[in-house]
């Protein structure tokens, strides 16, 4: 009878945090105060079809990799989206966002803005929020919910609680899962060495 490991919800979680972060960060964002950028027949001008994308780097000196967008909100100057951008992160991460808010059109989106923001701007802020003026300025202005959860915490009904359908890193838990795989199933790395 082959041995059954079990693997309980605090080792996997800590698995998790030692590959991939000590806190997982789950970002919802939304603006106020957006220009009028459609001009439409009958109606006069519009609200934007606003959509934000989200750049996410590493650290203070990494290039910036586009992680999700938003859905489009039609003629909307205060979009409010409902989508989240999870990050697992270290503790004292230096990663810094940048969001990027357009116009969705039918020929050509148009720019609206953007702004940027480090990781502990969020972890540090009061009540995990961060507020600032899009540039160029004039724009509008965007705000960041943030839900920080500490995945070195040992609460089992923590995990309830992430967004299920939060737009993740690419590969974040890559090395979490090797390291499953190979203390599920022991024997497929013994017998692929051989």
């Amino acid at each position: 009878m082959a041995n059954k490991q079990i693997i309980s919800i605090t080792a996997l979680l800590f698995l998790l945090s030692s590959c991939t972060g000590d806190l997982r960060v789950e970002l919802k964002l939304s603006c106020t105060d957006l220009p009028d950028f459609d001009v439409c027949c009958s109606s006069g001008v519009l609200g934007p079809d606003a959509y934000a994308i989200v750049y996410y780097a590493s650290s203070s000196i990494d290039s910036y990799v586009q992680q999700g967008k938003t859905v489009v909100l039609s003629d909307e100057h205060d979009p409010q989206w409902n989508d989240i951008f999870a990050f697992n992160v270290p503790e004292k991460s230096s990663a810094r966002i940048k969001i990027d808010i357009m116009d969705s059109d039918v020929d050509a989106d148009d720019y609206i803005g953007y702004a940027e923001f480090t990781m502990q701007d969020i972890i540090g802020g009061f009540g995990h929020v961060w507020s600032n003026d899009l540039s160029p300025s004039g724009n509008g202005r965007l705000r960041v919910q943030g839900t920080v959860f500490n995945l070195t915490r040992t609460d089992p009904e923590q995990e309830k609680l992430f967004a299920p359908n939060a737009h993740m890193i690419p590969n974040a838990g890559y090395q979490a899962l090797q390291v499953l795989e190979k203390l599920v199933h022991p024997q497929h790395k013994r017998q692929s060495s051989q």
